[in-house]
Order: structure tokens, then sequence, then C-alpha cells
């Protein structure tokens, strides 16, 4: 029998578990991109309004929440949104793990972020690698306005990123 889906706020302890659900993400959908030299590091990089897992019993996935000032889409998504860089809250490391999926994890893990947005008067953006479908067609599905696209450097490498913003 599978555990019920608790979604909750991420724990320290929980680092290693998303980690792991990072690296199996990342060996399906190169996911990040480039492999982190630290992993938990990026996972817990930079400012952040929080972070959630989903639990099946054990971390299914993983979402974040973060100030829109340190991407480079920062400007973007301000011109788009209509607000001020400070108004925006990036959905960002949203992960689900590939035997997880199908499941509406995914969607429910958004749901949780964007509330926590709402909660901090936050518009809610995001960026997505060009080349990933199914989360585009995640975000087209809930509603999510793709307002721009952008070649970006990500470490060595070059990608070209969706922007999307979630009208209120």
């Amino acid at each position: 029998m599978t555990a019920a889906l608790v979604l909750r706020p991420r724990r320290p302890d929980d680092l290693p578990a998303c980690v792991e659900l990072l690296r199996e993400v990342h060996e399906q959908d190169t996911y990040p991109v480039n492999w982190p030299d630290d992993a938990t590091g990026w996972l817990d990089a930079g400012g952040s309004f929080g972070a959630w897992v989903a639990d099946v019993g054990a971390v299914v996935g993983h979402a974040r929440l973060r100030p829109a000032s340190e991407r480079p889409s920062a400007q973007a998504w301000s011109r788009a949104a209509g607000v001020p860089v400070d108004a925006l809250g990036v959905v960002a490391q949203l992960v689900v793990s590939p035997g997880a999926r199908g499941r509406g994890i995914g969607a429910a893990l958004l749901d949780t972020v964007v509330a926590a947005a709402t909660q901090r008067d936050l518009t809610p953006v995001l960026e997505v690698v060009a080349k990933d479908r199914a989360a585009r067609a995640l975000y087209d599905r809930l509603g999510w306005t793709r307002v721009d696209t952008l070649q970006q450097q990500w470490g060595p490498t070059a990608v070209t990123v969706h922007l999307y913003v979630l009208r209120a």
C-alpha cells in the first residue's frame, strides 16, 4: 500500500533524499542541465522564501520559492508581469521522481509554492528549459503564461529557456 501524499516544508534532514531525487531526475531528464559540484548547496543556495517536499513515506518531489533578483530573467519577468523585480517569486528546483509522476505531485507542489508566493504578495514566475516538454505541458495546463524565450549560459552550457508568469 502506498502512503498518502504529504506536502510539507523541507527540513535539513531531507536534503540527502532531495539530492538522491535530484540525481534520479538528472539521469533521466538532464535537469539540472549541469550536475552541480555540490548538489546539496545547489538545492539550498542563495535566498529562499521556503522549500517544500512531497513525501509518500519517502521524498518524491521538491520545490522552492526564491527571490527573482538572483536570476538573469528578472527584468524580463518584471516587464511581462508589470511589477517590480522585488514583487516576483521564482518557482525553482521543482522536481518529481520519474517513478512517482502522473499522480499530480508536480501540480500539488506547484500549488504549494504559488500559495506561499501569494501569501507574500509575490507574483509567481518560473523558467523552464525549452526542451522540457513535459514541464511546459504542466505549466500550460495549470494556467501559466509563457511571456518570453531567452538564451542563457548555465555554466558551460548554453540553454534556451521559456519564461512563465502566473497571472492573477
